[in-house]
C-alpha cells in the first residue's frame, strides 16, 4: 500500500475494542460541528477527518449492533429457544445467527 505524505501520516491497525474506547469528539474549526478523533498511545498518529467519520460510522451502525445481537442472539427477534417451524419435516429449530 503506497501513501501520500501530504495525506497520510501512518498506515496501521487498531483492535475494534480500542477504537471503541479512545474515540473523542473535537469541534471543526470553530463551527460548532463536532467531529470524532481518535488517539491512544499505541497509535503512530491520530485518526481524524474522512477516515475517523468512516470509522465511527462503521463502528456505530455495523460492528456494535453485531456485537450486541451475538452477546445476545435472541433479543429482538421474536423468537425464543422453544420455536420450532412445526411444518420443517427435520424439527430444526428457527433461529437467527
Amino acid at each position: 500500500m503506497h501513501r501520500s505524505p501530504d495525506e497520510v501520516e501512518a498506515i496501521f491497525t487498531a483492535p475494534v475494542s480500542t477504537l471503541q474506547e479512545v474515540v473523542d469528539f473535537e469541534d471543526l474549526g470553530g463551527s460548532g460541528r463536532r467531529v470524532a478523533v481518535y488517539r491512544h498511545d499505541t497509535f503512530p498518529a491520530r485518526i481524524w477527518g474522512l477516515t475517523a467519520h468512516l470509522t465511527d460510522s462503521i463502528i456505530k451502525t455495523v460492528l456494535e449492533p453485531a456485537i450486541a445481537e451475538a452477546n445476545n442472539p435472541h433479543v429482538g427477534n421474536g423468537k425464543d429457544d422453544d420455536d420450532h417451524d412445526d411444518d420443517d419435516a427435520a424439527g430444526s429449530c428457527n433461529s437467527r445467527l
